[in-house]
């Protein structure tokens, strides 16, 4: 039982530690009103075709999107 605890712990801290991550990666760059330096460009590259400078790009995208802002 104390395994079985651990394991949804740990899953649950995934979970709640990820959707941060998601609404970052997911709001369009700037159109969050309370914070204009929340989101990414990922947005951008919706229909992009899958060439390296696509793949490129997107690396990117989520690096700066995931990451905090300097201000």
């Amino acid at each position: 039982m104390k395994v079985w605890t651990a394991v949804l712990a740990c899953v649950t801290t995934i979970v709640s530690n990820s959707q941060p991550v998601y609404l970052r990666l997911k709001t369009p760059l700037a159109s969050y009103w309370a914070d204009p330096w929340l989101g990414s460009r990922l947005h951008e590259l919706e229909r992009a075709k899958g060439s390296a400078t696509t793949h490129r790009l997107a690396q990117q995208y989520s690096r700066t999107g995931i990451a905090a802002p300097a201000g």
